[in-house]
């Protein structure tokens, strides 16, 4: 599956319209829809954006894995791709011919005054030998799930109240399934008790907020 295949199935797994998805990025429904038909490589800044509001990985996306020995002491693209290819010892000439573009491309990616597109962070990774996340800065412990995405999309569009509901919910079941967090989910079991959740009327709700 292409990077711009992996865009449209993530999306649509999540039930999200592309106007949806291109106001979450900040960019119009045109530039994703060329972003979806592989028309145009979105930017370090818009791959990272998309990789987190569809909840996956730089990886999963760029079709890259991470080999052992890669830093996390730096934090720009430029500099991640400047320690990978020292590590490699590998020249900006060598590594200009690997993935195809001018010694002062790759100058300029280290430099931070150009950045890589999808195609070419994708060319440095297998090149260096280092995952697409590495060099992107996303590497994560854990990605959520399909549907916690999709709970998470429905949650920012509740206003304060109802945001302020859901996470005292989320807080006594999380005191109820996991006892030995209780002192942090104190306040909400305090005024909720053991009731079960078909029980709680609103009023309980509204105290616990």
């Amino acid at each position: 599956m292409s990077f711009s295949e992996k865009i449209v199935e993530r999306r649509v797994s999540l039930n999200m319209s592309q106007k949806e998805l291109a106001e979450r990025l900040g960019v119009t429904p045109t530039r994703l829809n060329y972003w979806e038909k592989g028309k145009r490589e979105p930017d370090v800044h818009y791959i990272k954006a998309l990789a987190r509001e569809l909840g996956v990985s730089g990886d999963y996306l760029l079709e890259t894995e991470l080999e052992e020995g890669a830093s996390d002491s730096v934090t720009g693209i430029g500099e991640r791709i400047k320690q990978a290819r020292l590590k490699a010892e590998c020249t900006q000439q060598q590594l200009a011919d690997m993935i195809g573009v001018a010694k002062s491309t790759v100058t300029g990616y280290e430099e931070g005054t150009r950045e890589p597109d999808s195609l070419k962070i994708n060319a440095i990774a297998k090149a260096l030998n280092v995952s697409g996340d590495y060099l992107l800065g996303t590497e994560y412990d854990w990605l959520p799930s399909a549907e916690a995405m999709e709970i998470a999309h429905k949650f920012d569009k509740l206003d304060s109240h109802g945001q302020g509901l859901v996470k005292m919910v989320i807080d006594y079941e999380l005191g109820r399934a996991h006892p030995e967090d209780a002192p942090a989910q104190q306040t909400a079991r305090d005024v909720l008790g053991d009731k079960p959740r078909n029980q709680l009327a609103h009023s309980d709700l509204a105290q616990a907020e």
